[in-house]
């Protein structure tokens, strides 16, 4: 069914941060990154989610809970929406995480409100049983044009993410040390980029559905993240197997697990569970092909529910809050 394989041990974490920010800005560009995975190429990418009731219900019973705020870059004059959760019971004297998730390209052009309207992965955090666990801030920036580009850079509303988090942090009494990115589908990518780009910023990532160039992708070898996508998805799934053949001939240990998204969620989680169990920084997860896929469903559409089947995952949810630099 299953097998974890387990490398040589990481070495020591080197985390990503505001102030060793490196983001080279180009000229807006809206078009579709060559290496966006296959979900990233299609309209459809919400209608999984819409048609999934557990997934629905997490959506509707959330997305009230967020602000919906607009911040506005001091240096570029560049406006970011952006939607925010503050802990229900939030309190100046105690410290907290911050999350920040990145939806995939559908999310383009889409206002704040309609965003947390849209996207499971950005619910699922502000669900009353996981603020019990871990009261956080939840971020999600509405981008009006992509973050990351076709030639590998980044707009100006990527570095106005980054300058957002450091208002927030200003605002609100954040937690330096667990500061946490993830996304899906453009959001990896997102993600991705900011791993290679900054220092000492994030604690630790959640990489869903997609990929980045794996040449400028070493600084992944220090870092804390669980990558997840489908077998159906070739670019994702292909862009994870040159994270991991570059692990190989570094030397750096990593777990890598496959199972079908169709088991019991029991199971799935005690499964991540035996991975986190390996200690290694590093952990990859695969969904069989076909497995992320609803009735009536489409193999061209066999991603779009990949990013959902990921997030739905309590124990790697609760493994990212456990993260610090």
């Amino acid at each position: 069914m299953k097998k974890i394989q387990l490398l040589m041990a990481l070495g020591i974490v080197v985390c990503m941060g505001l102030n060793g920010c490196s983001i080279a800005t180009t000229k807006s560009n809206n078009s579709t990154a060559s290496s966006s995975s296959q979900s990233e190429n299609n309209s459809t990418a919400s209608l999984s989610t819409q048609d999934n009731s557990e997934f629905q219900n997490v959506i509707s019973e959330n997305s009230s809970k967020f602000q919906q705020l607009s911040f506005k870059d001091p240096d570029t004059g560049a406006t970011l929406e952006y939607d925010l959760y503050v802990p229900k019971d939030y309190d100046a004297s105690k410290t907290y995480p911050l999350l920040m998730f990145i939806p995939d390209e559908t999310s383009i052009g889409k206002t704040a409100e309609e965003l947390v309207q849209q996207y499971y992965g950005a619910n699922i955090w502000v669900t009353d049983e996981d603020q019990s666990k871990h009261e956080s801030f939840v971020l999600v920036p509405a981008f009006s044009e992509r973050p990351v580009n076709d030639n590998w850079s980044a707009s100006n509303q990527m570095g106005a993410a980054v300058k957002l988090i450091n208002e927030l942090k200003q605002q609100y009494s954040i937690d330096n040390n667990r500061i946490y990115s993830t996304g899906q589908g453009m959001g990896c990518m997102t993600s991705m980029y900011l791993s290679s780009k900054c220092s000492d910023l994030f604690a630790a990532y959640f990489f869903v559905s997609s990929d980045w160039d794996v040449s400028v992708l070493k600084a992944l070898e220090n870092d804390k993240f669980f990558y997840v996508t489908a077998e159906g998805d070739t670019k994702a799934s292909g862009g994870q197997e040159e994270v991991m053949n570059m692990f190989d001939d570094e030397g750096i240990g990593y777990t890598y697990e496959t199972w079908s998204a169709k088991e019991s969620l029991e199971a799935q989680n005690k499964d991540v569970q035996d991975m986190i169990a390996q200690g290694t920084n590093a952990n990859m997860i695969r969904f069989q092909k076909g497995s992320v896929m609803e009735p009536g469903d489409s193999e061209m559409g066999n991603n779009d529910v990949a990013d959902d089947y990921a997030y739905r995952l309590s124990s790697i949810r609760d493994w990212l809050f456990e993260q610090s630099k």
